[in-house]
């Protein structure tokens, strides 16, 4: 008779330690894995903010072939700011009057049409700027 209740007990514990295994890692099935979560769907843009100088032309944004579009803003001092070209085409060098002129506290953006990537129309290309005004922290935005 010992020996059945034994046997009887080793069962009975054997059911609760598989019970007890399926339980937790039903729990951590749910808990850290099953469905993935949410993720953004939103490509959200890139941010590089850059110091610019009157002294030299400085690198604000550096050659990014997927870039669908970017906009330049600066706060302090106006700057003025081009592509840097792709060889085939006339390479312009910001300085003073030369360039596209951004004033202190405003943004260009470039027009909605323009949805090229790659370096055709300069939109992969790296910018340039030089400041006109004195030291300019210059933000750019790529998406």
């Amino acid at each position: 008779m010992r020996f059945d209740a034994r046997a009887r007990e080793a069962s009975w514990t054997a059911a609760f330690a598989l019970f007890a295994a399926i339980f937790v890692l039903t729990i951590l099935y749910w808990g850290f894995g099953g469905k993935a979560k949410a993720q953004p769907t939103a490509n959200l843009p890139d941010m590089i903010i850059t110091s610019v100088t009157t002294g030299a032309v400085a690198a604000i944004a550096p050659v990014n072939p997927s870039r669908r579009s970017f906009q330049i803003c600066t706060a302090t001092n106006p700057i003025w700011w081009a592509p840097t070209n792709p060889p085939g085409m006339t390479q312009v060098t910001p300085a003073a009057n030369n360039g596209i002129l951004i004033a202190a506290g405003t943004c260009f953006v470039p027009p909605a049409l323009i949805a090229a990537s790659g370096t055709s129309g300069g939109m992969g290309a790296a910018l340039n700027a030089i400041a006109t005004g004195g030291t300019a922290i210059v933000t750019v935005l790529e998406y």
